[in-house]
């Protein structure tokens, strides 16, 4: 959340003062695209931390952790690879990794439909499929 309210406070000042964007060379629409980053980046880091919660209920059941975390696995790397895209501006790679947002739901409705009675792992899929949406905007702020 500190990283989002110093952004803010750049953007109200350069609001106020436009000679401040001209001396770090940022327009406001840039400053934008940067908070709305962060603002997602916090939120991943939010959801991820409520993941490691639910995930202490499901560890007890072995099978049902594997595939939690498989599925976790797979997001890192798209979540990773967006990152990547995104500091190359390579908006072709964001695209294709934006798609992985609708594995990761299918993924989660098989599971949930698997694990609906075991304990946590409804809030963990939920949790993942929330990352995976998160994922998928960052994406989008690299192709669109």
């Amino acid at each position: 959340d500190r990283l989002t309210f110093l952004v803010l406070r750049i953007i109200k000042s350069n609001l106020r003062d436009n000679s401040s964007t001209r001396a770090i060379n940022l327009s406001n629409s840039k400053l934008l695209d940067y908070w709305n980053v962060i603002y997602n980046l916090e939120s991943i880091a939010d959801e991820t931390r409520k993941l490691a919660i639910a995930l202490k209920e499901v560890i007890f059941n072995k099978s049902v952790f594997r595939e939690i975390l498989k599925l976790y696995g797979e997001l890192v790397k798209a979540y990773t690879g967006t990152l990547d895209a995104y500091h190359r501006n390579d908006s072709e790679m964001a695209y294709k990794l934006s798609s992985i947002k609708h594995d990761v739901v299918a993924s989660c409705a098989k599971l949930y439909e698997r694990h609906w009675s075991k304990r946590g792992a409804v809030v963990a899929l939920e949790r993942i499929r929330n990352i995976g949406f998160l994922g998928h905007n960052l994406g989008r702020r690299t192709y669109s």
